[in-house]
C-alpha cells in the first residue's frame, strides 16, 4: 500500500481517549426490547387537559412532579425554549432520553402541537418522531441518527397518538416499519463478544510498524517486498491479517500467506484510467487485501463452495436520510440531510457507520467487518485510494446495550475516534463471521497472553 496509515498504536489510543465525550450521550446501561419498553399512556391521558393540551400559560406554569404507575416512576415537566416549549413525560431519571420517554413539542407563540418524540433506546438519537398530518399523523423512525423510515402515515389524528401506548403505534404500522430492528437477541452475539475480548487481551504483545505483517510462519516481514522487518510490528493491514490468522488457525492449522493477500483484482475493479497507476500508487491495495481476507475465511469455512472475493461485500440499502439535529432530547424540528447510497467500490460514507452497523448487527448477527477507508487523493491525478483498514465489531451486550468494538493498527480505539478522523470519507465493508477460538502468531520477543 503506497498510502499507509502512519498513526502508531499509542497515538490511535490517545485519539480514542480524546473523542468528544462531552458531546456524546451518557450511557444509561441496558436497553429493553421493544415489547418491554415502559408505557405511559395512562399518565398522558390523565394529564392531557391540565398539561399536554392546556393553554400555553398554564402549561408553562406547570411545576415538575413525579408520579408512580404500573410501569414505574415517571417525571412530568415543562421546558421552555426560544420558539417552542416542550412537555416531557419521562422515566424519572437524571436524563430526558430514557427508554419510553415522550417529549411533546408545542409552538411558543400559538401553542399548537408541532411534534412528539418517543425514545426507543437509552440514546438521544434513537426515537420515533410523530407529527400532525391533516386529520391523521406521520411517523419517522430514527436510529442513531439514521432515518430508517420516513413519512409513514398513521391512521389516527395526532391528538389520539398523544394518549396512545407505543404498542398501538406498532400495530398500526406493522406492515410499513421493520419493528424487529428494536428487539435484538443478545444471545446471538456470544462468538463476537468472545473474539473481541480475545483480541483485546493480546494487544499488549503487539506494536505498530509501517508496512509490517507476519507471514505464514509467523516471521515479521515488510508487506511490500516480503523482506524481514527490523523491529517487528504490524500496520493496519498486517493487524487485520493477524486477527483473521488467529481465528483461522484453529480451523485450518495454519496462518495466511502475505503474498496471497496481495493478489490484485484488476478484472473486477478499477478502469483504464486507473490502470497506469496500479504499480506506482497501488490505489486499491486496501480493497484487494480485505477482499482476499474475506475469501480466505470463506474458503476455510466452505471449502466445497466456489467463493468469490466480492461475496462478502456489504451491499444492503441502509437509509437515505441522516439527522443532523442536536442531541438534546428537547430540540427543534427535523434537520435531515441526504445520505448517499452505497456505491459498489467506495461503500458507505463514514458518518453513517453507527446506524449502519446497528442495522447489520440486527440483520446478520455474529459478523465483524473489515472497513477499508477510502477517498479521492492526489494533486495532479485524483484517484480513489484505500488508505487505511480497521476492524469493526458491532454487538449487543447481555443487557441489550449496543456497542461497537474497533481495532486498528495493533490498538483498540473507538467508533467515535473513527467518525472524528474520517467524517466525510467512505468505508468499504467486508463481512467476516466471528469464530470463538483464537490462536494468532505473536511478535518476536513477546509472549502471547492467555485469555
Amino acid at each position: 500500500m503506497i498510502v499507509r496509515a502512519r498513526i502508531v498504536s499509542i497515538l490511535l489510543a490517545c485519539m480514542s481517549a480524546l473523542c468528544l465525550y462531552a458531546q456524546s450521550p451518557r450511557p444509561l446501561g441496558g436497553d429493553l426490547p421493544l415489547e418491554s419498553i415502559p408505557e405511559s399512556d395512562d399518565l398522558r391521558a390523565r394529564w392531557m387537559a391540565d398539561l399536554i393540551e392546556a393553554p400555553r400559560d398554564r402549561a408553562l406554569a406547570f411545576r415538575t412532579r413525579s408520579e408512580d404507575t404500573a410501569s414505574g416512576r415517571w417525571r412530568l415537566e415543562t421546558i421552555r425554549g426560544p420558539r417552542a416549549f416542550y412537555i416531557a413525560v419521562v422515566p424519572d431519571r437524571e436524563v430526558l432520553y430514557g427508554q419510553g420517554a415522550w417529549i411533546i413539542k408545542r409552538d411558543l407563540s400559538t401553542g399548537r402541537f408541532v411534534q412528539a418524540k418517543v425514545f426507543l433506546r437509552n440514546d438521544p438519537n434513537t426515537f420515533l418522531r410523530l407529527y400532525p398530518f391533516e386529520d391523521r399523523s406521520k411517523l419517522d423512525l430514527v436510529i442513531y441518527r439514521g432515518v430508517v423510515r420516513h413519512d409513514i402515515v398513521l391512521p389516527v389524528p395526532f391528538r389520539k397518538l398523544l394518549t396512545s401506548p407505543l404498542k398501538d403505534i406498532v400495530r398500526w404500522t406493522r406492515d410499513s416499519v421493520d419493528w424487529d430492528l428494536l428487539s435484538p437477541a443478545p444471545g446471538l452475539y456470544g462468538n463476537l463478544r468472545t473474539l473481541a475480548q480475545a483480541v483485546r487481551s493480546r494487544l499488549e504483545g503487539l506494536r505498530y510498524s509501517e508496512d509490517g505483517a507476519l507471514d505464514e510462519t509467523g516471521r515479521p516481514v515488510l508487506i511490500a517486498g516480503g523482506i524481514p522487518q527490523g523491529e517487528p510490528g504490524l500496520n493496519c493491514s498486517g493487524f487485520a491479517k493477524w486477527v483473521v490468522d488467529g481465528m483461522l488457525k484453529p480451523v485450518t492449522g495454519s496462518w495466511l500467506s502475505v503474498e496471497a493477500l496481495k493478489v490484485r483484482h484488476e478484472d473486477i475493479r478499477g478502469s483504464s484510467f486507473t490502470e497506469p497507476y496500479e504499480r506506482a500508487r497501488d490505489p486499491f491495495f486496501g480493497l484487494d487485501w480485505a477482499w482476499n481476507l474475506g475469501k480466505a475465511v470463506a474458503d476455510a469455512l466452505y471449502p466445497r463452495r466456489r467463493n468469490r472475493v466480492t461475496d462478502n461485500d456489504v451491499r444492503i440499502p441502509a437509509f437515505s436520510l441522516i439527522d443532523r439535529g442536536g442531541s438534546e432530547p428537547a430540540n427543534g424540528s427535523p434537520s435531515y440531510e441526504a445520505y448517499p447510497a452505497d456505491f459498489e467500490i467506495g461503500g458507505y460514507r463514514v458518518d453513517g457507520l453507527r446506524p449502519l452497523l446497528y442495522i447489520l448487527a440486527i440483520r446478520e448477527p455474529g459478523n465483524f467487518y473489515i472497513a477499508s477507508f477510502n477517498r479521492r487523493m492526489g494533486r495532479d491525478v485524483a484517484l480513489r485510494q484505500y488508505f487505511h483498514e480497521a476492524l469493526l465489531f458491532p454487538y449487543f451486550e447481555a443487557d441489550g446495550e449496543f456497542k461497537v468494538a474497533v481495532f486498528e493498527s495493533a490498538a483498540e480505539t473507538s467508533l467515535e475516534a473513527v467518525l472524528r478522523r474520517y467524517p466525510s470519507e467512505f468505508a468499504h465493508l467486508v463481512r467476516i463471521p466471528a469464530l470463538p477460538d483464537f490462536d494468532p502468531p505473536y511478535l518476536t520477543g513477546t509472549r502471547p497472553d492467555k485469555p
